[in-house]
């Protein structure tokens, strides 16, 4: 099955992807001890009632999962699809009201985008 930003069934549910993000960010800690050479991170009191995960390869391609109450807001950017980028006033547009602080968040990036998901 493949993922698009058109048919995200292939996705983990939500606690399935933190868990995931989760032992990626561990096994890269494991493998890569110096903290700036590492391309997964996790972090568990990102905010009140919040956890974000992440992947930064060094190269432009990065993602972030933020987990709150809510439910999951999961954005990236492909550095090579940058012909797909989607401008980010559009993908902020339907944005829910409880991932709105997303769309300001300078760790994310917020007008890099080319692909993203939101859900419960």
């Amino acid at each position: 099955m493949e993922i698009s930003t058109r048919n995200l069934e292939g996705l983990p549910d939500v606690t399935r992807l933190r868990r995931l993000l989760q032992s990626m960010a561990i096994l890269d800690a494991i493998l890569m001890p110096e903290w700036q050479y590492r391309y997964y991170s996790f972090n568990a009191h990102w905010g009140q009632g919040e956890m974000m995960g992440s992947m930064i390869n060094g190269s432009g391609d990065e993602f972030f999962a933020l987990f709150n109450m809510h439910g999951v807001f999961l954005k990236g950017f492909d550095h090579e699809a940058t012909a797909a980028a989607i401008p980010s006033q559009h993908f902020y547009r339907d944005l829910p009201a409880q991932f709105e602080p997303c769309a300001r968040e300078p760790a994310f990036s917020p007008d890099d985008v080319t692909f993203g998901a939101f859900g419960t």
